[in-house]
């Protein structure tokens, strides 16, 4: 086997430049290797064809084309979503006036919107409800905080979640100290 030199990629170079480097290399008749997201090239094996399937998985037009479709398929999510999002506001401040006290109206309908606006898309609107809920009707703190480890958070969605309970509920400031204890 032949002795390889080892270069290193640097960060955010693209698998085709990898590759162009390593051939680069055995055209000059030069023995190199280099690892790209744990799979090591070798200059004198590497193609860009068996780079993009053994890293990726797939050839690069096939890649390209998934890309090409998700992108596609998160335009229609968000043109839907646009088109819901009037009702979705006003379905979401209904159920916060089945589940929330009078005296927190105000501020979830100033929530309501924001929320919808962000990264989850208001999942955490549904979070807050189903433990104030709860903390209405007397839960204790064990199976509330029970139920919001079932809701598959994020660390993100998990503090803001466990914050808006503390807004939005009698109890909720004692519940978040119970989380974060």
């Amino acid at each position: 086997m032949p002795d390889y030199k080892l270069i290193e990629f640097c960060g955010g170079t693209q698998i085709n430049d990898a590759v162009d480097e390593l051939i680069e290399y055995n055209r000059r008749g030069e023995y190199a290797k280099g690892e790209f997201n744990g799979v090591m090239l070798y200059s004198d094996k590497v193609t860009h064809q068996n780079a993009w399937n053994t890293i990726v998985g797939m050839p690069k037009k096939k890649f390209d084309y998934s890309i090409e479709q998700e992108v596609k398929k998160k335009k229609i999510e968000e043109e839907r979503f646009m088109k819901e999002k009037d009702s979705l506001i006003e379905y979401w401040k209904r159920e916060g006036r089945r589940v929330l006290d009078y005296e927190y109206l105000n501020e979830w309908y100033k929530v309501v919107p924001a929320r919808l606006n962000d990264l989850y898309r208001g999942m955490e609107l549904e979070c807050c409800l189903e433990l104030v809920e709860m903390l209405n009707y007397d839960a204790t703190f064990k199976e509330v905080n029970e139920v919001l480890n079932q809701q598959n958070h994020s660390g993100m969605s998990h503090r803001l979640v466990v914050a808006m309970v503390g807004t939005f509920c009698e109890r909720g400031r004692d519940f978040y100290e119970y989380v974060y204890k």
